[in-house]
């Protein structure tokens, strides 16, 4: 291309010249594909046929936004950055000129080429058009290997400085796929598969979020949202550095039109419903297993939110898979399934959830191997052909606030005693055609839920051998208040092989039901059949959240950078900017950025703070100084504050809370904030690990009370030091509430106190899904009532004459669904994060401690359901 020349130059020759007549620069465009892992050599090759001898060839980053046939000076790409390799010119031509690229190419994408020379005559290069020496882009990439952070980031920083509206990150955090240089077109037709990819890869890497907007994104194979090898690493300011910190998040608008991935039809692959394939697929490269296979227990904070998908009729189409652990998400998502295999493979587990998806047919709506105690609320699945869910994870689903309007659920005959088991609650399940409502051979709990034209609403048979049947309401609605039933199972192979304090039996045994003290193997039924009132029509919006839900795009959200001069950068005392915009506004942006706190932020009966990821925006205390509240360890404040209402409509989302390991004056929440409000995705968790000194921390690090309440999705931490906590610290305490609060995904482990958790005089509590790990016990629950501790499970075993949940005085309980984990008798130790495996006769499942006496479960031994009073 020529300076002032609008003609199109696509021959035979690249010419490429600094000045005389006209200046020349010359572009190219190559589709990466294939290439797998981190990209360990790339390297661009023309073939020189004019040589300048000593003249400098400079290679740029171009933008994507041309085409061959309509380039000219007037519509050139713009160069971004310096250039990205520099050779000299040889002597003579007739031979490849190679330019080392390797840290321009993330992946597989599209990728374009500037190339310039400071040689006042021209230096001619073969084009594609010549047939022979044309141009070579040679990229080699190693799915083994594991980068280092700094590495990692230091690439990222590139591919910030490339983007092509620094505003998007600086006031916000995200990659849009519709700018340069990726250049997705989003108008239904295009194909946007490689622009999309490179987004991703690059977005990881950067610490940045991929925003989709608005509009319908072609696409003809899988979208790989991989979480790579990263070897751990401690930075200067404090803070550990590994695979979690880089996870691939998409989200799109929360408002108006929506962000919709659509799969091609006829998309090469997706075709054979024998071998499922899925549109987009997070996963974390093994450490463990093969770094070629997810391994789930490490597939962290990765999210998809307000994002779309259409399988586009597809037989072997999957909408999303996506097993994963601690901060991972699916939320707000609709999957257009017809035609296809599932909406849904696999789920966040362990410390993540699904919330607020809805599912249009396809032969599975969830389609569930692999999920760690899972939770999903807030679920519509209509009109699958086999199974609205088919589940076979660890530990049980709870599954709160679903509507089903088709098939049934399924369960799998699994491996280990302690998988494969429901919870279903608030729930409506309306069959098609008359048949069994929920068909498994593992325990089931059921709590106010509705079942339509279902012969049986419960059947458990495992191997031939029938363990529970409840008739349901062929031709009309059947009422569940409250249901719960069991199998029979070996508990243990291997614990029941062990010698132990007492015998472990060595055959199968039913699982039990603990109704006020007394242990009982039959179903505990409570229904109405045929119920002939009316199906409450807020069974849902009782788990969901208020939509819209804020977003940075609001006109009324208040960005606390760009609005109030908050900088996010580690360094400044953002406590002002951010308090002022919490005063004036009540819905408030906090953009990517690390923002450090001298006192408490107080947030407002309405106030809505948000970031744009539990990775990307994160609050952290300033705890030395004389400047600072959080230096005193006789009074402990919190980072972030509420006020005390019960009518509140507090929201707090997307962000960490970061607090110091041993400083005994900072912690993370006070919230006292009531029944409507909302914490949402948010990573409370210790930071500045490099900090020395001071006394084990003795505040807990979550406190909940007062007014305290509302719905909190994915509460998680989980770091680990032994000595670094006091008997009487805990990672959550609530206490004097009375407000309706609820738990969905509570995840709190490693802790080295009496207890990781406690409710005491708390009323009014419900806990979906708990997952936790370690020796300690998980929760003391003490002069409480109406408390309900739905699926339990994770790699916890307390220790000898301790329990797994310690009750004291309370009434009006149910714990349902409860199975660990198990490990042979002394695997791991004290100081590894998971503990030491114990005598599992020696210790309790529940130990529930009344005026009149004591109870306690054997610790081997799974529970469908411990109940005291009417919860």
């Amino acid at each position: 291309m020529k300076t002032n020349d609008e003609t199109v130059h696509n021959g035979v020759d690249v010419i490429v010249k600094d000045s005389g007549a006209l200046d020349q620069t010359a572009y190219l465009k190559f589709e990466v594909v294939g290439v797998k892992g981190v990209v360990t050599s790339a390297v661009l090759r023309l073939y020189m046929t004019k040589s300048r001898s000593g003249k400098q060839i400079s290679l740029y980053a171009a933008d994507n936004d041309w085409e061959e046939n309509s380039l000219a000076w007037s519509n050139r790409p713009a160069l971004r950055g310096d250039p990205i390799a520099t050779v000299a010119s040889p002597s003579t031509g007739g031979s490849y000129v190679d330019f080392d690229v390797t840290k321009y190419i993330s992946g597989v994408g599209d990728f374009s080429f500037a190339v310039t020379s400071d040689s006042a005559k021209e230096i001619v290069f073969n084009s594609k058009q010549a047939g022979v020496g044309v141009p070579l882009l040679e990229v080699s990439g190693d799915e083994t290997v594991s980068r280092l952070p700094s590495d990692v980031m230091e690439q990222g920083e590139r591919y910030i400085h490339r983007y092509s509206t620094p505003d998007d990150i600086n006031n916000a955090g995200y990659f849009d796929v519709t700018k340069q240089p990726y250049g997705a077109k989003g108008d239904g037709v295009s194909d946007d598969t490689l622009a999309i990819q490179r987004a991703i890869n690059e977005a990881r890497d950067a610490r940045v979020v991929v925003f989709l907007p608005a509009g319908t994104y072609k696409v003809t194979d899988t979208l790989q949202a991989t979480q790579g090898l990263i070897t751990q690493e401690d930075t200067a300011a404090g803070e550990r550095v590994r695979d979690r910190a880089f996870p691939n998040v998409l989200t799109g608008p929360r408002q108006g039109r929506r962000a919709i991935i659509e799969l091609a039809s006829d998309a090469n692959g997706f075709g054979d419903d024998a071998n499922p394939k899925p549109l987009v697929h997070f996963w974390a490269r093994g450490r463990v297993r093969s770094p070629f296979e997810n391994q789930p227990n490490t597939n962290y904070n990765q999210m998809l939110i307000d994002v779309d998908l259409d399988l586009g009729g597809n037989a072997g189409a999957i909408g999303i898979d996506h097993a994963a652990a601690q901060g991972s998400a699916i939320e707000d998502v609709v999957i257009r399934a017809t035609g296809a295999y599932a909406g849904i493979r696999n789920a966040p587990g362990s410390g993540g959830g699904t919330h607020g998806v809805t599912i249009e047919g396809g032969q599975y709506g969830m389609y569930i191997l692999d999920g760690l105690v899972s939770v999903i609320s807030d679920i519509t699945l209509t009109n699958q052909s086999v199974a609205a869910i088919y589940y076979k994870g660890s530990g049980a689903l709870q599954a709160v606030g679903v509507k089903i309007e088709g098939s049934g659920i399924i369960g799998a005959t699994p491996g280990a005693p302690w998988t494969g088991n429901l919870s279903l609650i608030d729930s409506v399940v309306n069959l098609t055609t008359p048949g069994t409502a929920i068909s498994t051979p593992r325990n089931v709990y059921i709590s106010n839920s509705y079942f339509r034209n279902a012969t049986a609403v419960v059947n458990i048979t495992d191997k031939g051998v029938q363990y529970a049947n409840q008739p349901g309401n062929a031709s009309g609605w059947a009422y569940v208040k409250e249901y719960a039933a069991g199998t029979t199972v070996l508990q243990s192979p291997s614990w029941s092989k062990e010698n132990t304090i007492a015998p472990i039996p060595k055959a199968a045994t039913p699982v039990p039901n603990w109704v006020d003290g007394v242990k009982g193997t039959a179903p505990v039924s409570e229904m109405s059949n045929p119920y002939d009132g009316s199906i409450p029509t807020d069974l849902q919006s009782r788990h969901a959240w208020s939509k819209p839900f804020p977003s940075w795009q609001d006109a009324d959200t208040a960005n606390a950078k760009t609005a109030y001069g908050a900088k996010g950068d580690g360094k400044a005392d953002d406590t002002e900017a951010i308090q002022n915009a919490i005063n004036h506004s009540s819905k408030v942006f906090l953009p990517r950025g690390t923002y450090l706190i001298s006192r408490p932020l107080v947030l407002k009966a309405d106030t809505r703070l948000f970031g744009i990821g539990n990775v990307q925006t994160q609050l952290a205390p300033i705890v030395t100084g004389t400047s600072t509240a959080f230096n005193d360890p006789a009074n402990p404040k919190p980072i972030i504050q509420t006020v005390d209402d019960p009518d509140a409509t507090t929201t707090l989302a997307f962000l960490a809370v970061l607090t110091p390991r041993t400083k005994n004056a900072a912690y993370a929440i006070d919230w006292r904030a009531g029944r409507n409000s909302i914490v949402r995705d948010i990573d409370v968790t210790y930071g500045l690990l490099a900090q020395k000194g001071g006394d084990a921390l003795s505040n807990s690090l979550v406190v909940i009370e007062g007014s305290g309440g509302g719905k909190w999705y994915e509460l998680w931490s989980g770091e680990f030091k032994p000595g670094s906590e006091a008997p009487g610290y805990r990672r959550l305490i609530v206490k004097n509430t009375t407000q309706p609060l609820s738990f969905y995904m509570l995840n709190l482990e490693h802790a080295v106190s009496d207890y990781q958790a406690e409710f005491i005089n708390a009323r009014n509590v419900d806990v979906f899904s708990y997952k936790a790990e370690g020796n300690k016990p998980l929760v003391k629950i003490g002069n409480s009532n109406h408390i309900r501790m739905i699926g339990f499970g994770g790699n916890a075993m307390a220790l000898a004459n301790t329990a797994s949940v310690v009750v004291e005085n309370s009434e009006d309980f149910v714990l349902a669904n409860m199975m660990f984990q198990q490990r042979p008798k002394g695997a791991g130790s004290p100081t590894t994060f998971d503990g030491v495996a114990v005598d599992p006769s020696s210790n309790f499942m529940v130990k529930d401690v009344t005026a009149s006496g004591k109870t306690a479960t054997p610790g081997y031994e799974q529970v469908v359901m411990y109940k005291r009073g009417s919860p």
